[in-house]
């Protein structure tokens, strides 16, 4: 397959382009599982508050967060936009 330039569509038959179609079940309703982990989130903090508690005290959140961007930092490329704290802030 060439590299050149063409129009994806939905009847694209690049493999590059992501055709729902072929999406795994979970990618393709990954908006609904996660405002579903949220609904529930929240109806178990409203239904037992008791719950909340021992979350906070794990920090879960920050951990889950952190392990969350945390492959997403690792590719990071050395050359960024952001000025590096390592070279005193400027940015070459």
């Amino acid at each position: 397959m060439s590299n050149a330039a063409h129009d994806h569509g939905p009847n694209c038959d690049c493999e590059s382009c992501g055709d729902p179609r072929s999406m795994d079940f979970l990618d393709k309703y990954l908006t609904v599982w996660i405002f579903s982990a949220m609904a529930i989130g929240v109806g178990l903090g409203y239904v037992a508050p008791s719950v909340t508690q021992p979350i906070q005290d794990l920090h879960l959140v920050e951990i889950g967060l952190v392990l969350m961007m945390y492959p997403r930092w690792r590719r990071r490329t050395t050359h960024s936009s952001v000025p590096s704290l390592a070279t005193g802030g400027c940015s070459d």
